[in-house]
């Protein structure tokens, strides 16, 4: 079982900016951030709240992380439609992919869906893509593949599946179950320059140890490690010195918080580094390395109401 280690590097990220960036919906959460054709941009779910039924998705860009304006709006009716994340595919377009549910939480149907463009400004319409009641939570290009760790959404069935595409419209079972025990759901991916890929995934309560998972190709053995407490919406991104950096919030005896944290996937270790400006609802962050920063999209509701932010952070 991984430990929360007091300090597992010497070097601390700084936080360097902080900024709200959109609040206008009653409930602004569950974010992603890229860089496509020098833009940012950042998607998030609005609704009445946290798990309400009108969820729509909204697609906003900026050049310089600034100003901000909307691109997308995805709305699907008589469904919530939930937690878009951004993507570039392997010919080059853009993919925002989520998820649409139908019917109260616990007895609800859910599909993924996605949404593709060729430019970031206009976009197709929506495309259900993968099995019913298996969330693919993100998907991550590697040698123009992608791979997306889908999530079982029946709560009598827990299951993490991973799943391979060459386009981004059709997936394929690659792994049918990459662990047999708890309910986990969602992940954080990533993979490193030599192929190896790295998962953090969330266990499916909030007692419930999370997971540090490492396979080689065909990715099909996966080796595994617990971490000793919850997590929720993790991100994971892989530094250019080759450590590895975790965004989520977290589940313990201290107050919920979206924080940054150390990832050593070979040692079996973890720590929390740098907590953001945060309480209560929040964290879902995306997460980006751009000219020498980590930028990191995330939601809160430590100023009072539930909003989206963006911040720039210093890694030495």
């Amino acid at each position: 079982m991984i430990r929360i280690m007091p300090t597992m590097n010497d070097t601390q990220p700084r936080l360097i900016n902080v900024q709200r960036i959109w609040d206008q919906a009653p409930h602004n959460a569950f974010t992603d951030l890229t860089r496509f054709n020098d833009r940012w941009l950042v998607s998030f779910r609005e609704g009445e709240g946290h798990a309400s039924d009108d969820g729509q998705v909204r697609i906003i860009a900026s050049d310089d992380g600034a100003k901000w304006s909307t691109i997308a709006l995805f709305q699907l009716p008589g469904m919530d439609v939930r937690e878009a994340k951004l993507s570039c595919l392997p010919d080059g377009r853009l993919m925002a992919l989520g998820a649409w549910r139908r019917g109260p939480i616990g007895e609800a149907m859910f599909q993924s869906v996605a949404w593709y463009s060729s430019d970031g400004q206009t976009w197709s319409d929506a495309q259900e893509v993968g099995q019913v009641d298996m969330w693919l939570w993100r998907a991550q290009l590697h040698d123009d593949q992608l791979y997306s760790i889908g999530y079982a959404c029946d709560p009598r069935h827990g299951c993490a599946r991973l799943y391979r595409s060459v386009d981004g419209e059709q997936y394929d079972v690659l792994v049918e179950s990459m662990f047999d025990d708890e309910f986990p759901s969602e992940s954080g991916l990533a993979f490193d320059p030599d192929g190896r890929a790295v998962v953090l995934i969330r266990g499916g309560r909030r007692d419930q140890y999370s997971r540090v998972g490492t396979a080689i190709a065909p990715y099909t053995d996966w080796n595994w490690h617990k971490i000793d407490r919850g997590i929720g919406g993790p991100a994971l991104v892989r530094l250019p010195d080759g450590r590895y950096i975790a965004g989520c919030r977290i589940y313990d005896d201290r107050p919920e918080r979206m924080s940054l944290c150390w990832v050593d996937p070979e040692a079996g270790n973890w720590s929390e580094c740098l907590m953001l400006p945060s309480a209560g609802d929040c964290s879902y962050p995306g997460m980006v390395w751009h000219e020498d920063k980590l930028w990191v999209s995330y939601y809160s509701t430590h100023e009072g109401k539930t909003s989206i932010y963006l911040a720039t952070i210093a890694i030495d």
